[in-house]
């Protein structure tokens, strides 16, 4: 039968939560309970085990249920779902002072031990559902401070035995850590992933306790555990845990000589643990049989008090077995002698820090047992008077400070962070560096959630969601698909799956290594035609499964040995690679595998993190190079998207784009918090679809989606880009974002030998970027920024885009910007004809005899397009250009001698001699196709476009108006059909004939060579 069965509850407040505080000298004991009554009542009328007799002190000044209190020294502070918090004294219990008053219920109260600030006051801290923590001036409740940093309500509140630090828990799953040393308190550090994420209403308290050396402090973890936190450098020191359970730890609270902590959990069980005897074994275990609210040790006594939901208290008197309290007696009196002569000759060796070191209250010893135990150590003291200074200080440098007790390594390892920062504030002057001030962030399963409640998303695609459902023995796995014509799948789980990726063909699973349940590996397909298709794979005791992803080969998974494991679909282990550091998280899209680990620790507050980007089908690594994250930031997405774009999503809302196609450069399309602005919300990607972000909206302080399953909205992707409040800017961004995802797109195609097959949706991108330039340049010609214009014109990718291009700055009165846009087109149409007839070469993934097969048949084909265009291209018509100084006229066939196109200025001006005899012949297949009417003997009229030269601008009413430009387009003529692969049919050419090839287009003399007149046509 167990011991707490066995004592006989007493009945101190109505059925709901109670609280519980022990006085500084232990003689009483203050509880509080849901009927809003403060309880004072003697502890050793408890003792005495007589009800009649305890004679409780009474006080309801709150007008609803109380659901906390401190006791420190002579003060009591109550908070309540009043809203309000107060202050009284021992021992009546009379309220002194209200100290505050929220707009929400109060969760927790924790008073500041000592005095602080200029006027050295007495401090409260308060939190509340108001999600800031208030730091109350007892002396003056006027002097407030405001901490902010928690995303949802708090949990508790803890001060370390000086007063230095603060420590508050919050159910968004936070442990912030706040220093106080200075006049305004700041944040230390927040430490995520230790404590579950639970409802502010659940019974999931969270009540934490600093030892009382305050080297470290205790709080309950997320998998039944609890987490020992050191303190300065606020690291994970260990954990203590009882094996095959993982029932959350509701309370912890450390004894007065620091040697136990006592535990409970939502199910009742306590445990008495001994970390520096055993820290998976307790030292006692016992079941209650209620839901334990609070517990409170005795300050000078092993006995521990505990209150229920049923608001009774038990006084379990003589905790700790009565063997353990003799040896534990005999090594603190020989530990406290051995301290004793360590602080006296540190006192001699060092004075100045004899008073930095806290004093520390020691029970009450045996008498005799301390008398012999010191003449004990004097003897030994008498024997050893040899001399201890023989070493020389030959360098001068001095003696280093004992590291013989924990206190002086840790003030050793502070002492050498401050000289390395004074080294580099030396060294780099006035630019500051903090070594530290960020945690190595932990690895995470992209589309994960923590619990929320008994719920949580394992994986969150655009194919389909998987959320498990906690149901204490077990869990029940469900997978559900965005396509409702696919059954979901739905399955018990008992190895509590907390990883998973879902692909098309099947989910992988994995579970954690813990003490006693090894990292198990599950694959269940969806379709498949084959029996006992699914399987399992058990890892090592030592080796378990931080992250995993689904590729077209099969599963892969990152273990915390280093490992990278690649399974085949039937569970065929088929490959294993060593990381060169800890993995964070891995995603896959096809055959690409994309894996973000740790390249080192932090450094400036700064993740240090790269990535790997595997090729699974050729086994090869495409990329291994750093990885770019926002300062202070920690990732929080990645994914590789349907394109085989590698993406990335930060804690500071940043989305950054891997460009294998372009130099692998990492883009950043999206900063959502410019797109959200004001708005209190929170993108949580879930995929990248070509320019838009698909995620789930959170509204308030939510960072993920909770349940049911909502709806996923598109972002648009906006680069951060500057002068996005001006109409250039949004032009700039829109071209800028285009132009990189057309890049990546016609990279991809031509990777894969698909070019012709997406070569209509490749254009139709180029035209869109062109409708973007041609609106650039339209801005540009109206602000006269002609060198602007120019250099957005050599981006056009299409003839007519260039065509309208020239209109604009023709029509802006800007002939000079005409002038090089028209040389600028007829560069890109030289650099095209020398394209055309390079020979193909058609990008193919195949190799040898397949390549070559491949080749040919994509020529075959291209060489059937030409042939086509030919046999549909009209009869080829001779024109002449004629340009004077009144107008512009186009010569019919028969007005065209000899079969060429020639522009002619019937006015030339200061030609030499070289020029004239100069004669260049160009072949000419020009259709009249354009509907040009003909004026009185067959001459084609239109109209100088540039009347702002000088010259005198007459109207043709045959032309109606028709510029140069067009004129010549529409006259251009069509290519010519090949007859044969290794012959070049010249009937339109005679290499014997030239004429004087002269133009005088925009005013200006220029000497032009045409050698292939079908470049003209659009």
């Amino acid at each position: 039968m167990s011991t707490l069965s066995k004592l006989r509850p007493r009945v101190a407040h109505s059925q709901g939560y109670t609280d519980v505080s022990f006085a500084l000298d232990g003689t009483r004991i203050v509880t509080v309970g849901d009927d809003a009554r403060l309880r004072i009542v003697a502890t050793s009328a408890i003792l005495d085990g007589d009800e009649d007799d305890e004679d409780p002190i009474i006080r309801d000044y709150h007008k609803a249920a109380i659901t906390c209190v401190d006791v420190r020294d002579e003060a009591i502070v109550t908070g309540s779902e009043d809203q309000s918090v107060y202050w009284s004294q021992l021992p009546d219990g009379e309220p002194r002072k209200l100290l505050l008053r929220c707009t929400l219920t109060v969760r927790h109260v924790a008073l500041r031990p000592g005095r602080h600030g200029a006027k050295k006051s007495r401090w409260v801290a308060v939190a509340s559902d108001e999600l800031d923590i208030k730091l109350v001036d007892i002396d003056e409740i006027t002097n407030i401070k405001t901490l902010k940093g928690h995303t949802r309500g708090l949990k508790s509140l803890a001060f370390d035995p000086v007063g230095d630090f603060l420590v508050s828990t919050g159910s968004d799953g936070d442990v912030n850590i706040w220093d106080l040393r200075q006049d305004q308190p700041k944040i230390a550090r927040v430490l995520r992933g230790i404590i579950p994420i639970s409802d502010i209403e659940s019974r999931e308290y969270c009540r934490m306790a600093w030892h009382p050396s305050g080297s470290h402090f205790a709080v309950p973890g997320k998998l039944g555990d609890v987490a020992m936190i050191e303190n300065g450098t606020w690291r994970h020191m260990y954990g203590v845990k009882e094996p095959n359970r993982s029932d959350c730890i509701t309370s912890v609270s450390w004894s007065s000589c620091g040697l136990y902590l006592a535990s409970v959990n939502m199910n009742g069980r306590v445990n008495i643990w001994k970390p520096s005897q055993s820290r998976t074994e307790p030292l006692l275990s016992d079941q209650y049989k209620a839901t334990i609210t609070g517990l409170a040790w005795h300050p000078k006594q092993r006995d521990l008090c505990i209150v229920d939901g049923l608001g009774r208290m038990v006084y379990w008197e003589n905790v700790i077995p009565a063997a353990e309290v003799d040896s534990m007696r005999i090594e603190e009196l020989f530990d406290e002698q051995a301290a004793v002569a360590s602080d006296e000759a540190d006192a001699d060796e060092q004075p100045e820090l004899k008073a930095e070191k806290p004093t520390r209250g020691k029970p009450a010893m045996i008498t005799d047992l301390e008398r012999y135990n010191a003449e004990l150590l004097a003897d030994l003291d008498d024997d050893d008077e040899a001399p201890d200074d023989f070493v020389v200080d030959d360098d001068g440098a001095g003696y280093a400070a004992p590291l013989d007790r924990p206190g002086h390594l840790r003030r050793y390892q502070e002492e050498g962070r401050k000289r390395i920062g004074d080294e580099l504030s030396r060294h780099y002057g006035s630019r500051r560096y903090e070594l530290g001030g960020l945690d190595v962030q932990s690895s995470f399963q992209p589309g994960a959630t923590p619990m929320d409640g008994d719920r949580a998303y394992l994986a969150f695609n655009m194919v389909g969601v998987i959320y498990t459902i906690d149901a204490h023995t077990h869990h029940n796995v469900n997978v559900e698909f965005h396509d409702r014509s696919q059954r979901p799948v739905h399955f018990t789980d008992y190895h509590k799956y907390r990883l998973a990726c879902l692909g098309e063909s099947g989910a992988c699973f994995a579970s954690e290594s813990t003490t006693g349940n090894p990292s198990t590996l599950y694959y269940k397909p969806f379709d498949t035609w084959a029996t006992n298709a699914d399987w399992t794979v058990t890892f090592g005791d030592s080796e378990g499964v931080k992250c995993l992803a689904a590729t077209t080969k099969g599963p892969v998974v990152a273990t915390d040995q280093g490992n990278l494991r690649f399974f085949s679909y039937s569970g065929l282990q088929t490959m294993i690679t060593s990381l060169p550091g800890p993995a964070v998280t891995m995603a896959a899209n096809g055959n690409l595998l994309m894996v973000v680990y740790h390249a080192g620790g932090t450094f400036h507050g700064n993740q240090n993190l790269a990535y790997i980007l595997y090729d699974v089908s050729s086994r090869r690594t495409v990329k291994r190079d750093p990885m770019p994250i926002s300062s202070g930031s920690t990732l929080c997405w990645a994914a590789v998207s349907e394109n085989g774009m590698p993406a990335t999503y930060d804690s500071e809302g940043i989305l950054r784009v891997l460009l294998p196609y372009n130099d692998f450069a990492w883009v950043p399309l999206l900063d959502s918090r410019a797109t959200r602005k004001e708005k209190k919300e929170w993108y949580w990607p879930v995929d990248l679809v070509d320019d838009k972000l698909m995620c789930i909206i959170c509204k308030g302080n939510d960072k993920h989606p909770s349940f049911p399953r909502p709806i996923i909205d598109e972002v648009p992707l906006h680069a951060p880009l500057l002068g996005m409040d001006t109409p250039a800017g949004v032009a700039e961004e829109r071209l800028f974002r285009s132009t990189v995802l057309a890049e990546h797109f016609r990279g991809e195609a031509e990777s894969k030998g698909e070019f012709e097959l997406r070569e209509s949706e490749l254009s139709r991108k180029d035209l869109d970027i062109d409708k973007i330039l041609l609106q650039l340049i339209m801005a540009a010609c109206k602000g006269e920024k002609v060198q602007r214009a120019l250099d957005l014109c050599g981006s056009l990718h299409n003839m007519k885009a260039i065509d309208g291009a020239i209109k604009i700055a023709v029509s802006n009165h800007l002939p000079a910007l005409a002038e090089k846009m028209n040389l600028l087109k007829e560069a890109k149409l030289r650099a095209q004809t020398e394209l055309e007839q390079r020979p193909y070469v058609a990008a193919t993934p195949y190799t040898g005899v397949s390549a070559i097969l491949s080749a040919m048949d994509s020529d075959a084909r291209r060489q059937e397009n030409r042939l086509r265009s030919v046999r549909r291209s009209d009869p080829v018509t001779p024109v002449r250009v004629v340009n004077n100084s009144t107008h512009t006229r186009i010569e019919s066939a028969e007005e065209a001698a000899d079969d060429r196109v020639s522009v002619v200025d019937d006015n030339p001006r200061n030609m030499s001699d070289s020029e004239e005899d100069h004669e260049e012949p160009v072949p000419a297949e020009a259709p009249d196709t354009h509907g040009a009417r003909k004026a009185a003997g067959g001459v084609l009229a239109m109209k100088n476009p540039f009347p702002a030269i000088g010259q005198p601008n007459k109207t043709n009413s045959v032309m109606g108006g028709r510029t140069l430009f067009e004129a010549i387009r529409k006259v251009a003529p069509q290519p010519t059909k090949k007859t044969d692969d290794n012959k070049q049919t010249s009937e339109l050419e005679n290499p014997a004939k030239k004429r004087k090839n002269q133009t005088t287009l925009f005013g200006l003399t220029a000497k032009t060579h045409v050698r292939d007149t079908s470049l003209l046509s659009s």
